[in-house]
C-alpha cells in the first residue's frame, strides 16, 4: 500500500491494495479500494475500468450471498458512485 502513497492518482495501486484486502476478508477496505481504481480508471479512460468493474460484480454478488451487501453499499455511497 506504500504505492498509493508515492502514487495517490495512479489507479494501479487502489486496484491491488482492493484485491488484496478483499482476500484477506477485509471486505470493506476491499470494496473502497476497487472502487476508487475504478473512478481513477474512468477518470483517463483506461481500458482496465473494466477489470475493476468485474471485480465489483464479482465483490456484490459474494457479499450478497454472504448478507453483508450493506457494505457494497456504503462503500458505494462513500465513493459518490451511484448504484444501479
Amino acid at each position: 500500500m506504500k504505492f498509493i502513497g508515492v502514487h495517490p492518482d495512479d489507479p494501479e495501486g487502489y486496484f491491488g491494495a482492493g484485491r488484496t484486502y478483499y482476500s484477506m476478508n477485509e471486505y470493506e477496505k476491499g470494496v473502497d479500494n476497487m472502487f476508487k481504481a475504478y473512478i481513477l480508471y474512468n477518470d483517463v479512460k483506461s481500458p482496465y475500468v473494466n477489470d475493476a468493474l468485474q471485480n465489483l460484480q464479482y465483490y456484490y454478488s459474494d457479499l450478497k450471498e454472504k448478507g453483508k451487501e450493506k457494505i457494497f453499499e456504503d462503500m458505494a455511497e462513500k465513493n459518490k458512485v451511484g448504484l444501479k
